[in-house]
Parts: structure tokens; C-alpha cells; sequence
């Protein structure tokens, strides 16, 4: 007994039917699996950077604390002077020692022979905010060679 047209087309639209149904079963069942991994594996990366960010984050202030501390340890000789008159091309070392010896006489109160034994640098700063053309003058800040006592 053979098979008719018309069985034939149903069969063949039956098997059509369950290879789509298949088909779309498979797709969804992959789609899943792909997604559930993606995402675990996203969670598991952000972990990962988290934990990263948050170590960085304390070396950061850990290395913020250490600057911090350098520099107030690079200052502990130095001064800083506002309100000095400031002219062009003008040699800071001269004015400095003139502040010291004639305004403040401290060269005799410091015992040193020469106000430019004891100076190690100065020189003329100006605040971040500061404008070239400021009306008033860039402070001084001198560092010195020895501890200066009191």
C-alpha cells in the first residue's frame, strides 16, 4: 500500500513542523546557556575590577599620605615672605638678605657671617590662582641650609 500525494505533503509539513519546533527549542535552550555564561562571567570581571579598584583606591592614599608627609618634610626649612616689593629682573638673593639683615637684623641674632652662607635657594612663587599682572607681588620662599633655631 503506497502513500498519496496528500499523505506525503502532510507528512512532509509534520516533519517541517517538529524540525522548526526543534529548531526553535534548540535556539532558546543555546540562547540561555550563552546568556546564563556571559553573565557570570561579567559578574565575575566586575568582581575581579572591583576588588582591584578598591586595593588601588587604598595604595592611592596610602601614596596620597606619603607625598603628603614628603612635603611638609622638604619645607621644614623654608619660609615663605608675602608683601616684598617686586621688581624686574631683580636678584631675590639680594633682597632676601636685605629683609634679613636690614629689616629683621637676624644675621647678628643667627650668628652666621653672611646671610648667603646659610640660604640655600630662594626664589619668587605665585599662587595657582595668581595672575601675572597681579597688583600684588609673588610671595618669596627661601630655603635654607641649616636648622634655624626656636
Amino acid at each position: 500500500m503506497g502513500l498519496t500525494r496528500s499523505d506525503k505533503t502532510e507528512i512532509t509539513e509534520l516533519i517541517k513542523e517538529t524540525f522548526a519546533a526543534l529548531a526553535k527549542e534548540l535556539v532558546t535552550k543555546i540562547s540561555e546557556d550563552v546568556t546564563k555564561k556571559f553573565e557570570e562571567k561579567v559578574t565575575d570581571t566586575f568582581a575581579n575590577y572591583d576588588s582591584k579598584i578598591s586595593l588601588l583606591e587604598k595604595d592611592n592614599a596610602a601614596l596620597h599620605a606619603k607625598i603628603d608627609s614628603l612635603e611638609q618634610y622638604t619645607r621644614r626649612n623654608s619660609i615663605r615672605i608675602f608683601g616684598v616689593h617686586e621688581e624686574s629682573n631683580e636678584n631675590t638673593l639680594n633682597v632676601v638678605k636685605s629683609i634679613f639683615s636690614d629689616t629683621l637684623k637676624a644675621v647678628d641674632t643667627l650668628k652666621a657671617p653672611d646671610t648667603l652662607t646659610w640660604i640655600d635657594r630662594c626664589h619668587r612663587i605665585r599662587n595657582k590662582n595668581q595672575l601675572a599682572t597681579s597688583n600684588r607681588p609673588a610671595a618669596i620662599i627661601v630655603k635654607f641650609r641649616i636648622h634655624l633655631p626656636g
